[in-house]
């Protein structure tokens, strides 16, 4: 547990008067050079109240530091030390971070951060940075002349507790190699000489005093034999480590030689025990629980997951183990979940620790660790990058991780290749009867040799040499070369060169089209609503997704540098002529203008403002934000970054304009009953407002046409929330009194939402997914009966990029009949966290058809494949569905009202594009600055 301190609001300066504790030199550490006032002390996280930083005055004069900045990072970021602030000789001054509107520098330390003091002139005068939070704080040893290091406790206002970093950690009493020995450990983060410090058994006149250049590394191991002390160690002894003052550093007492050695497990933190063998000079081979080493975490899903991220243990044994208080950690040894008492893991049986139990997410480039009680670590598996599926051991619980071919929740892992039978033609095809092969992974696949069968043996055939298909490809074989036809009661099987079964499918009568799996590449096998040889599969429900309804090309809309990441939902503010965002993690809301052809943080709002619950405390994980009826702002919550393992789907109430750094909510909404439970983050990603009469042809619960008058009381209008996990939008009436009602739940079949915003020159509710769904968007015609859904891809020239926020602009952002919409980069790509795109100024008819099938040519292995063929992504295919510059979207009837001749692209809805679609730089830039202009015009002070 830490150390907590009694609350010290805004400045407090201590004197420092005598020694509070033990403070010892570390001699390998040199001393950087530091002024008079020093960086002494800082705490990042778990800080009380927050954050602090502590300075020193390690000068024999007072010193005036009014005028004195302190900075983190971020030059925005910067606190300007009141007047008449006085640091004495030896004094601590700790400036504390703004909580509840008390305190000193409004902005948090991050876990990859730095700290900078200025003087009044604007010389740097002591700075120190850190990648990570320290377990405790980071503190100069000695005081404000050391170097620092990560310190045994926070000492706020006091002299920093520096207590040397070394620990006994293995001690061999009997039967050493060539005799008894004892092994320290440097568990710091700071080269350490132990040259001085005195080494004891349990008698003080068995001393030995260790000669200068006694060097031991941060993590490294050093080992003092017999020899060198000079007496022996007995059956009940002990070890003792002084500095060379006669303060203890460590010691330990056995009353029993070790069997075969003493050790701590885990290394330098655990207590001592029988090690399983000796390791002198290395990490200690510690004594597992029994059946402890036959339990691997398995398989691990970081994205997508249902109901959230998990992680799989498997226990590979024969016996039982029981799980009781093990441990689960990813990278981070603070964020950890205990194993609940009681859990056994069967032998051969799996055990799932969902992401609510978890306590926290998974990163992209993360890894699951699983402890025993004792904190020994028994198993991890680490990945880079989210897996389109799962990541996992292959073979099942002995391997390596690798992406896996499907996701086994709680079954042995998918290690085969990534090739499955994908579609079957067993009569009528053309020319004839033929099977098609898809690759679902993410690499090329060399299927020479994997052979394919009926459910006759004797028919085979085995794939030709140097035969690949592409990631996402397909390959077809046609009864030609199969050398057999397919029966209306049959079977297609699918072997690996190494004979192994990888697919197989079986059918009682012929399809009427073809036997296909739906969803494409993953899904069950169904009757296909068309063959699509070599393409993908055309399926009941499947989306009929249309180029971006604009120009392709997008541009940076914020300089780089101006957010780190984490940028999650954007809402335009026309009254105000801003553009809102919010942070998830943080809670911060920014309030952002345009200056020339990009948005900059407005006057007041340099480093965003801290929202906060209703109640004035929690960090609330913030990822929407939409301007409401009363211009007040109301942002989209998925949990408490303060209690990050537990669900709190909220809704916000905020006054943008409110004085001060910190934003309480003046309302809030708990959806936890309303919504379905959820994984702590994956939860509520989007908010939006809309219009009662806006959402008129909204169908509610009870099946009639959306009316207000039954929600009488509730705020004017329809809240809609977008919810990662279920991929639903769920339309809620808000009371005053903090009740919240369900009036529709609208699924946009996209498997994911992560933006919303409503459309006034469209009048539709854009549903927007990120990457996880190449950027895929749906329009949701709220005015029409069921909210009929218009699905689009991302506009052409915008990478597949982290996109959980979105707005659109007004029609009085209009420029050459195109007008701005924004998207918000959680990932902040190329340091850019706000990207540009642009929609037509006005809405087009859309024409009333039904979208052609199209069946895209085969990739057949025929003639070529005999000799080797490279199947690749169905590009052939692609000129033909509608995404080239000759697709299907090119029918030259045109539409009413979208200025088409007849000659060109129909007209959509919310379509404009110049010739070959794409939007020249110049409209871009022309669009940006008229798009200040139009601020300049409305702006005013928030």
């Amino acid at each position: 547990m830490r150390r907590r301190r009694r609350t010290i609001a805004g400045i407090t300066a201590v004197v420092a008067v005598g020694a509070m504790l033990t403070s010892v030199p570390i001699t390998a550490s040199a001393a950087p050079a530091v002024g008079p006032i020093a960086i002494n002390e800082v705490e990042s996280s778990d800080g009380d109240p927050g954050d602090w930083v502590e300075l020193m005055n390690t000068g024999d004069v007072a010193i005036d530091l009014g005028g004195y900045e302190v900075r983190d990072d971020k030059d925005r970021d910067a606190y300007v030390i009141p007047a008449g602030t006085v640091a004495e000789p030896g004094e601590f001054v700790v400036i504390d971070q703004v909580d509840g509107g008390v305190g000193g520098f409004d902005f948090g330390l991050g876990s990859a951060d730095e700290v900078r003091l200025f003087d009044a002139g604007g010389a740097m005068v002591d700075a120190y940075a850190w990648d990570g939070h320290a377990a405790e704080t980071y503190g100069r040893c000695p005081d404000g002349t050391g170097e620092f290091q990560p310190t045994e406790s926070a000492t706020k206002g006091a002299p920093n507790d520096c207590r040397v970093q070394v620990r006994i950690n293995e001690v061999a009493s009997s039967g050493g190699e060539p005799g008894d020995w004892v092994e320290f450990i440097n568990v710091g983060d700071m080269t350490i000489d132990l040259g001085g410090f005195v080494f004891l058994d349990d008698r003080d006149d068995h001393r030995y005093a260790l000669p200068a250049g006694s060097v031991i590394e941060p993590g490294g191991f050093f080992v003092l034999d017999e020899a060198e002390f000079g007496f022996g160690l007995g059956s009940a002894d002990m070890a003792r480590l002084h500095t060379p003052e006669g303060e203890t550093v460590d010691e330990v007492t056995w009353n029993a030689h070790g069997n075969p050695t003493l050790g701590r497990c885990p290394d330098g933190e655990g207590t001592f025990g029988d090690t399983a063998a000796a390791t002198k000079g290395a990490p200690n081979d510690c004594v597992l629980a029994p059946g402890a080493t036959a339990v691997v975490v398995n398989e691990a899903e970081s994205s997508g997951g249902i109901p959230g991220d998990w992680v799989e243990l498997f226990n590979t044994g024969d016996s039982d183990v029981d799980l009781s208080g093990w441990v689960v950690r990813d990278d981070n040894d603070t964020r950890e979940s205990v194993i609940p008492d009681g859990t056994v893991i069967e032998a051969g049986g799996y055990f799932i620790v969902e992401e609510s139990a978890l306590g926290f997410g998974l990163g992209a480039n993360d890894m699951a660790r699983l402890f025993t009680p004792d904190d020994t670590l028994v198993s991890e598996l680490a990945w880079s990058g989210h897996a389109a599926t799962s990541f996992g051991r292959c073979p099942n619980g002995t391997g390596e991780g690798v992406v896996q071919t499907s996701v086994t929740k709680g079954a042995e892992n998918d290690c085969g290749a990534p090739v499955r039978i994908n579609e079957v033609e067993s009569s009528g095809g053309d020319p004839g009867d033929w099977v098609e092969l898809a690759n679902v992974g993410t690499d090329p696949v060399d299927v020479s040799g994997f052979v394919v069968r009926d459910d006759d043996d004797d028919h085979t055939y085995e794939i030709p040499g140097d035969t690949t298909i592409a990631p996402g490809g397909y390959l077809v074989i046609d009864d030609v070369d199969l050398g057999f036809g397919l029966g209306g009661n049959d079977q297609v099987r699918l072997w690996d060169a190494a004979g192994a079964l990888l697919d197989e499918v079986s059918w009682s009568s012929h399809a009427s089209t073809t036997l296909a799996r739906c969803p494409d590449g993953t899904g069950p096998f169904a009757e296909s609503l068309a063959p699509t040889k070599g393409g993908p599969n055309s399926c009941e429900g499947d989306l009929e997704i249309g180029p971006w309804p604009g120009p392709d090309t997008v541009e940076f809309g914020d300089a780089a540098g101006t957010f780190d990441g984490d940028l999650s939902g954007l809402d335009y503010d026309e009254s105000r002529g801003i553009l809102w965002a919010v942070v998830n993690g943080t809670g911060a809301l920014w309030a952002l203008e345009q200056d020339d052809t990009v948005w900059t943080p407005a006057a007041g709002w340099e480093s965003g403002k801290q929202v906060r619950f209703a109640d004035g405390a929690g960090v609330p994980d913030a990822e929407g934000v939409s301007v409401g009826p009363d211009g007040q702002l109301y942002i989209g919550v998925e949990r408490d970054g303060d209690a990050s393992g537990v669900s709190r789907n909220t809704v916000l109430q905020v006054d943008p304009d409110a004085s001060g750094n910190e934003l309480i909510a003046t309302n809030e909404w708990n959806l936890n009953s309303v919504l379905p439970a959820t994984g702590a983050n994956s939860g509520v990603e989007a908010v939006e407002w809309v219009p009662a009469d806006a959402a008129a042809g909204l169908v509610d619960e009870s099946g009639a046409a959306y009316d207000a008058a039954n929600s009488p009381g509730a705020l004017p209008g329809v809240f809609f929330v977008g919810v990662e996990a279920t991929g639903q939008v769920t339309a809620l009436a808000l009371s005053p009194d903090g009740t919240a009602d369900v009036i529709a739940t609208i699924d946009p079949g996209m498997g994911g939402v992560m933006a919303l915003d409503y459309d006034s020159v469209l009048d539709v509710l854009w549903v927007v997914c990120d990457e996880a769904c190449d950027g895929l968007a749906a329009q949701l015609a709220l005015g029409m009966p069921d909210a009929a859904i218009t699905y689009v891809a991302r506009p052409g020239d915008m990478d597949n990029v982290a996109n959980e926020g979105f707005a659109t602009s007004p029609q009085s952002f209009c420029v050459d009949g195109l007008r701005p919409v924004w998207y918000a980069d959680d990932n902040n790509t190329d340091g850019h966290s706000i990207r540009v795109g642009a929609l037509a100024c006005e809405a087009s008819t859309p024409p009333v058809t039904t979208p052609p099938i199209t069946t895209p040519p085969s990739t057949d292995p025929g003639d070529d494949a005999m000799g080797g063929v490279d199947a690749g992504a169905g590009a052939d295919a692609a000129g033909d569905d509608g995404s080239g510059d000759d697709g299907s979207g090119d029918d030259g009837s045109g539409s009413e009202g979208s200025g088409d001749d007849g000659s060109g692209e129909a007209g959509r809805d919310g379509l404009a594009v110049t010739d070959g679609g794409l939007l020249p730089f110049g409209v871009v830039a022309a669009l940006l600055l008229t798009g200040a202009a139009v601020l300049l015009a409305r702006r005013r002070s928030v």
